[in-house]
């Protein structure tokens, strides 16, 4: 449209000073011309408008959608240091493996289990993840979870604690010089019926 109404000013230009012409012009001539021009200058100015209107009202919208994804990005931000903060503290906790007071367990009432089967035995029955753990600090994490604490060495918080098949106080390994003992299933402090 904007194209069309630039040809008509010009063709009418061209009209009025290009083409000689055998009369001279007139005001009334004068007067249509100038109304053309006046008229396709205001329906430019018009469509210019709307036009920018639009640009106006998308702008808005993408300025108030940024403004609620800095918002979002912000509270997820927190959220996320929150987290961060949860896993460090998690994470130091890990890194050491502190023995608790309390007892030796055996595994599935093998006392002379190995480094493979107390770290499978770990995995499946308490769902720990036991990589790159010595064969003292898991058996630290076993007693610590048969004795009440969490792995690592605080209080539980839940019970991941199967009950014992056996009750357990020295771990002494039975050799072929040692008879292999008996041992009581009834915690300590207790009086168990005999």
């Amino acid at each position: 449209m904007k194209l069309l109404n630039s040809f008509l000013v010009l063709a009418l230009l061209c009209l009025v000073g290009c083409v000689p012409q055998s009369k001279p012009l007139n005001d009334d001539m004068l007067e249509r011309f100038n109304l053309a021009v006046a008229d396709s200058v205001q329906k430019s100015h018009a469509e210019t408008m709307t036009e920018l209107q639009g640009y106006r009202s998308t702008l808005d919208r993408i300025e108030q959608a940024v403004t609620e994804l800095q918002a979002k990005a912000k509270e997820k931000k927190s959220t996320l240091e929150s987290v961060k903060t949860e896993v460090a503290a998690v994470t130091a906790v890990e890194k050491g493996v502190t023995r608790m007071p309390g007892s030796s367990w055996n595994v599935e009432g093998n006392w002379n289990y190995t480094l493979v089967e107390l770290a499978n035995h770990l995995r499946s029955v308490h769902g720990l993840n036991v990589d790159g753990k010595t064969m003292q600090e898991l058996q630290t994490m076993h007693d610590n979870l048969h004795n009440g604490y969490s792995a690592y060495g605080a209080p539980a918080r839940s019970s991941s604690v199967v009950a014992p098949a056996q009750y357990y106080v020295p771990r002494q390994p039975t050799t072929i010089f040692r008879r292999a003992r008996s041992y009581s299933t009834c915690p300590p402090g207790q009086v168990c019926p005999q």
